[in-house]
């Protein structure tokens, strides 16, 4: 990857339901710092959660009314403007790495539509290949990461679909469809499937991982295919006991399992599963998932923020795995697979991007 700017914005909860935001860059060509903070307890930057509801079917919308909030102070505009400025100011412009902190006082700003974001004149700002966009969030467990040939790379593939979850609404899932998209999309890597009938358990999981990294051919990426679901404030994995019954997992005891492991994937990617005949919606509930297993110490996280279509996945997974293995940089392999899927109705739950 050549060069690129660093660009970061912060966002901090101020307890009167405003927030402080903070942006920071550097210039690649200058020893100069760029740094300014805005929003105070007199005087906070707002989202307005209503506006935006209102407009969530509209994800242009939603883009444009969420970059008028997220750039409501002048300044913070203006310096945004000027990092885009200096990206494109030589004969070939560099890329842009925006980084979104959102801190666990505003923690609740995860479940914003961020990758919608547009600037105030509704120019779509996280398409393509000008800006690198990914959240980040705080993480004291965040292992090395080792370098490994790309044609070593492994992918472990999960795929639930437990018995009776008809009754609660859910569809049974695809699982052959589903596995044929994954080989489609991981072609290029070392699979292993766990998508028998009572196969797609907890423990299995981990235990397949860390049986993998103790035979020293650990997996770079788990790809879980399963519903979710909130229930009572909390969020859920569906996934499987031996027989196949259902088996909800908390979010939390899930991502507490992988931070136990010695060796953790590299990239964890989060698939709101569907029917043959069509999408079941979970809300978004994977993408809560997303924040916490980046907090657990998994070095990237792509959780889809809802049920997606066949086409979607048949197109974003190798353009996405093609780019990472041509330069193996996770925010730029987004970005551009993000961009391949633009045509579809659903291209902006394609997901987001957490890392610690």
């Amino acid at each position: 990857m050549d060069e690129l700017l660093d660009l970061e914005l912060s966002l901090r909860g101020l307890g009167n339901a405003g927030y402080a935001v903070a942006l920071s860059f550097s210039d690649p060509d200058s020893d100069a710092d760029v740094r300014i903070e805005r929003g105070t307890s007199e005087h906070p930057i707002r989202f307005d959660l209503e506006r935006l509801r209102a407009v969530a079917a509209d994800p242009a919308a939603y883009g444009a009314a969420l970059g008028s909030m997220l750039f409501s102070d002048g300044d913070i505009l203006a310096q945004f403007t000027a990092a885009r400025a200096i990206a494109r100011r030589g004969r070939r412009p560099i890329p842009i790495r925006f980084r979104l902190f959102i801190a666990p006082s505003a923690a609740e700003l995860h479940a914003l539509r961020w990758e919608t974001l547009r600037t105030p004149d509704g120019e779509p700002l996280l398409m393509g290949e000008e800006v690198f966009f990914s959240r980040y969030v705080t993480s004291n467990d965040v292992q090395p990461i080792r370098a490994r040939p790309r044609g070593a790379l492994r992918v472990l593939v999960a795929i639930a679909n437990p018995a009776g979850v008809e009754r609660f609404g859910l569809a049974p899932v695809d699982v052959a469809g589903e596995l044929a998209r994954a080989r489609a999309g991981f072609g290029e890597f070392d699979l292993v499937a766990l998508t028998e009938p009572g196969a797609a358990t907890v423990d299995q999981i981990i235990s397949s991982l860390r049986g993998a990294a103790r035979e020293g051919r650990p997996f770079d990426i788990l790809y879980l295919v399963a519903h979710g679901s909130y229930v009572e404030g909390n969020t859920y994995l569906w996934l499987v006991k031996p027989d196949n019954a259902f088996e909800r997992v908390d979010g939390a005891s899930f991502c507490q399992r992988l931070r136990e492991l010695s060796e953790r994937p590299r990239l964890v990617m989060l698939i709101a599963c569907q029917s043959a005949g069509g999408m079941t919606a979970d809300n978004g509930a994977l993408s809560v998932i997303g924040p916490r297993l980046a907090e657990a110490g998994i070095p990237a996280v792509i959780a889809m923020q809802g049920n997606v279509s066949m086409r979607l996945t048949e197109r974003f997974v190798p353009a996405f795995c093609k780019e990472l293995l041509h330069d193996g940089v996770i925010d730029a392999a987004m970005a551009l697979a993000r961009g391949a899927v633009r045509d579809l109705p659903d291209h902006l739950d394609a997901g987001a991007l957490f890392a610690p």
